[in-house]
């Protein structure tokens, strides 16, 4: 491949990333239910390759641009995270709440896995993984978890887990809704008033220049260098030494080999932050910019993973998909209700409506359906999230890229793992956390 045909497969794919855009603005529905652009295009992308209609050619390199952009997305996830301690005891219990779902649906995921695995012939090795990355992580985690796979020569997990990210984002709103509806009704949402309740996020159309947030700063003189070009060589740098670093410790360690290059990298992340901050640097770095060119990359990993779907994985497998996505969500309905209640002791209704968001769409998904209940920002959900993300952020931020590998080794081990984080998580929460009905 040469870099004018690798242009020419970016031209198209960002044609259809705009079809896309264009679409999501002119007709509603698609906006009320959340679904990003790059879903859109990559599936109208879909239709219109030689999968379907024909009428354009989907270029091979589509196919392998999420197994190293997601790299770069890896890296700038936990590049800059500081913990403060002060900080996460006020959010412990949010915490606990989310990691006990993310354990469950792990356990519960591979376990509904293995069984329909004895009722279909062909299902990909460890497609229930799948199921909690799809659900919890969205598309972006999907591609991350599916590259480890793609390793070990197990491919068609990727578009499985892409199906089941697209099913959970849609259900994520439409069941979420009506709990937000029966929420209103039972008046648990406390900071929602008479006031209030007409308004609606914005889901279309360009934000007004006064409402325009910076999706990044400059942190050093342009005569110097480009401060966005600056923050993607500290992205590259942390991926290289994390790179380095293993393979130097492969050469006495042979079986640490098997390390995939997005855990690489958030290695290389770790090490390199806490450098900077002794030796004063980190002024120079921006990590809104990093969430920026961690944005700019999904968005191309999602439109063309949609757009490269094996469409004989819908059709053989959709019963099993409709299986595990229907047991997920009922699960999700009744977790974060009688859970939410019990472990959230203050705005719990809105960290309800945050943890089913989350564990079925995305976190953008949670907070939409936050701001329905909480129009004017009054809760503790929003601070939670970002807080009690981040304080599980260890374990949500590697397991994309460990649990494939356990996986492959055995299915049981990895449902163990999910069940000891749901027990541990419910026991603390029970001990420090639980309120009375």
């Amino acid at each position: 491949m040469t870099l004018n045909t690798l242009q020419n497969d970016v031209i198209l794919l960002f044609v259809f990333l705009l079809i896309g855009f264009a679409i999501r603005e002119i007709i509603k529905p698609l906006q009320k239910l959340y679904i990003p652009a790059s879903v859109i295009g990559g599936a109208i992308a879909l239709i219109a390759g030689q999968q379907v209609l024909g009428l354009v050619t989907i270029p091979e390199s589509w196919g392998s641009m999420s197994g190293v952009l997601i790299n770069l997305v890896m890296t700038a996830m936990v590049f800059g995270v500081t913990i403060k301690k002060a900080r996460v005891r006020l959010y412990l219990d949010y915490a606990a709440f989310i990691l006990f779902g993310y354990g469950v649906q792990i356990a519960a995921g591979v376990g509904i896995g293995m069984l329909l695995q004895r009722f279909w012939q062909g299902l990909p090795h460890g497609w229930g993984l799948m199921s909690v990355f799809a659900f919890w992580g969205g598309h972006g985690t999907v591609a991350a978890a599916g590259a480890v796979f793609e390793e070990y020569g197990v491919a068609d997990n990727t578009g499985m887990g892409m199906i089941l990210a697209t099913f959970g984002m849609i259900l994520a709103i439409v069941v979420g809704m009506v709990i937000v509806n029966w929420g209103i009704r039972k008046e648990y949402a406390k900071h929602l008033t008479d006031e209030n309740k007409s308004k609606t996020p914005r889901l279309s159309g360009a934000i007004p220049k006064e409402e325009q947030n910076h999706i990044g700063s400059q942190t050093v003189s342009a005569l110097s260098i480009n401060s966005l070009a600056l923050q993607l060589g500290f992205l590259l740098l942390a991926l290289f030494i994390g790179m380095k670093l293993v393979g130097f410790i492969v050469t006495f360690i042979p079986a640490l080999a098997q390390i995939p290059v997005q855990v690489r990298g958030m290695i290389g992340a770790v090490i390199l932050w806490p450098i900077l901050r002794k030796l004063k640097l980190d002024g120079y770095t921006d990590k809104a910019s990093m969430n920026t060119l961690s944005g700019f990359c999904l968005e191309i990993i999602i439109c063309s993973a949609i757009a490269t779907l094996r469409l004989d994985l819908v059709t053989t497998y959709m019963v099993p998909i409709l299986i595990m996505t229907g047991i997920i969500t009922v699960m999700m309905i009744f977790f974060c209700i009688y859970f939410g209640k019990h472990l959230c002791k203050q705005d719990w209704f809105e960290k309800c409506l945050l943890f089913f968001g989350q564990g079925l769409g995305n976190t953008s998904t949670g907070l939409a359906l936050v701001r329905c209940a909480d129009p004017e920002m009054k809760s503790t959900a929003y601070e939670a999230s970002g807080i009690g993300s981040t304080i599980i952020l260890p374990i949500t931020g590697t397991f994309p890229a460990l649990m494939p590998i356990l996986i492959m080794t055995s299915e049981l081990q990895v449902v163990g793992i999910g069940i000891l984080i749901a027990i541990v998580c419910i026991i603390l929460g029970r001990i420090f956390f639980w309120q009375k009905s």
